[in-house]
């Protein structure tokens, strides 16, 4: 896997430290922390060698004012083979506070927490009385959260675990979610759906359709996941209902279009749930881009007079729709 900010060139390694360049690659990862530029603080070379070098990289990220309010360390050991570099091996320090609090540490089958909705020790408590995760899936969210890029954007043990009660409740036989990742989500609803239920789950990139893949058919209910590569909206035209579930949890940008398709699509007793709603508490105060267009999805919906919603203070909020 390549990591956006080195660039590794027959020959030479290019490490970038200029804010526009972490402008595209880490734009998902901006909007679930909420951070609008990064910088890398000291490059150190540990060890070299003809054919292998070992480096420590320390970065920072601010907020939009210039605060800086998380920091951390990144080791890298890129190699040389047949005279090209590539990284072989990746290990991300846990981030340090800086000016402002970091995020929770990330734990296994746990995700980091991006904004204090109720103290942390409500938190913990929540997740010490919710149903364990099976073995098959904490190793999941082990190897999400420490191996892929964007492991903050693991469900966890307690939005799954709500995702699964929806399941449940509404008798669910065919389930449908916008933003498959690494499948953690796909594999909660799975197993509440009867043998020859089934969810579709939409994944835009093919290598972490791949992962999400692999991870479901070592699981015990892979046979009912079906996963679809592109994107989403693309997918949803070709998709014909009704589907009991309908999980949105894919690129923020498009939520509107997401809703609309997914209700048409929506049983009649069906419930669409659409996570990161409140996204990191910009939705009280849309100064961003990306809080007015989440301010406007809210706004959207409360507006609908075909349904009715209810918004969840959970992780990042979480909304349930149903028709009215």
């Amino acid at each position: 896997m390549n990591y956006p900010h080195v660039s590794l060139f027959p020959g030479h390694i290019e490490v970038r430290a200029t804010p526009e360049d972490f402008e595209s690659p880490f734009e998902r990862l901006r909007e679930l922390q909420a951070w609008h530029s990064s910088s890398l603080d000291r490059i150190h070379p540990i060890w070299t060698r003809d054919d292998k070098v070992c480096l420590s990289v320390d970065w920072s990220r601010y907020g939009e004012d210039g605060t800086r309010y998380l920091s951390g360390n990144i080791i890298y050991i890129v190699t040389n083979v047949e005279g090209h570099w590539g990284i072989q091996f990746r290990a991300r320090s846990e981030p340090r506070d800086r000016d402002g609090p970091p995020p929770e540490a990330a734990a296994a089958g746990q995700r980091p927490n991006l904004l204090t909705l109720v103290p942390e020790e409500i938190e913990e408590f929540a997740r010490r009385h919710t149903t364990p995760l099976p073995p098959h899936l904490e190793e999941l969210a082990r190897f999400t959260l420490e191996e892929m890029e964007y492991g903050l954007m693991l469900s966890g043990p307690i939005e799954g675990g709500l995702l699964q009660f929806l399941a449940w409740a509404t008798g669910a036989k065919r389930v449908l979610e916008l933003g498959c990742f690494t499948g953690f989500s796909a594999q909660m609803l799975a197993a509440e759906l009867p043998d020859d239920g089934e969810v579709i789950t939409c994944e835009i990139d093919r290598e972490t359709a791949e992962i999400a893949r692999r991870y479901a058919d070592e699981g015990p209910d892979g046979q009912k996941i079906e996963i679809r590569v592109g994107p989403a909206l693309e997918t949803l035209e070709t998709l014909e209902g009704p589907f009991d579930l309908v999980f949105i949890d894919a690129d923020k940008n498009p939520y509107i279009d997401y809703y609309e398709a997914s209700l048409e699509l929506l049983a009649d007793k069906g419930i669409i749930a659409v996570d990161n709603v409140l996204l990191n508490g910009r939705v009280t105060n849309p100064e961003s881009r990306s809080g007015q267009r989440m301010a406007a999805f809210n706004a959207h919906v409360a507006a609908d007079p075909r349904v009715k919603q209810v918004l969840l203070p959970v992780r990042d909020g979480v909304m349930l729709i149903r028709r009215a």
